[in-house]
């Protein structure tokens, strides 16, 4: 998904204010904003703007600097409509993506210069890491569940959880082919 296009869902949802409206939409998932700097975001807004697919307008507040909200047009709406009925981005280009975005993947693939041990060690390093991002995003959905967060937004992080799940199984595993003393199910 473009930036582009993130922002228009969020502000189909509702009005928002800049940065906030980014951090609204990734909350239920992580309770952090995306990677997304001042500076990139404030530059997409104005050429929003200027392309008229977005509006601001200041809301005046009393003991604290105005704000401007940000509102989608309707030239926005067609626009995001327009990209969300499209197949852009739905097509994976990339044959390995999973080893791409995946990091740690890559390191493995030359754990043949390593000592077992060594080799044991980054794995071991690696689990502790997966499962504990693992239970993270299971609080996380249980906040979802608890805030009433729709259906369709709880079930993108089931696939997060599901990927992580996976994640957690190969690196044990990985651990047993390594010589790890432990079993796992």
């Amino acid at each position: 998904m473009s930036l582009k296009h993130l922002i228009l869902g969020c502000l189909l949802d509702h009005p928002s204010y800049g940065y906030k409206m980014l951090r609204n939409i990734y909350k239920d998932f992580f309770g952090l904003a995306p990677e997304v700097n001042d500076g990139q975001l404030y530059t997409l807004l104005n050429k929003m703007e200027k392309e008229g697919l977005i509006t601001r307008y200041t809301v005046h507040q009393d003991k604290a600097p105005s704000k401007k909200l940000l509102n989608i047009t309707e030239k926005g709406r067609a626009e995001f409509l327009r990209w969300l009925m499209s197949g852009e981005g739905e097509n994976e280009s990339v044959r390995f993506d999973f080893f791409n975005k995946y990091t740690f993947l890559n390191k493995c693939n030359f754990f043949n210069y390593l000592e077992p041990r060594e080799a044991r060690d980054k794995l071991s390093k690696q689990l502790e890491l997966m499962e504990s991002k693992l239970e993270n995003l299971q609080k996380a959905r249980n906040s979802m569940v608890q805030k009433a967060v729709q259906t369709h937004r709880i079930r993108i992080l089931d696939y997060g959880i599901e990927v992580q799940k996976v994640k957690v199984k190969w690196l044990k595993e990985m651990l047993q082919f390594y010589g790890g003393e432990k079993h796992y199910d």
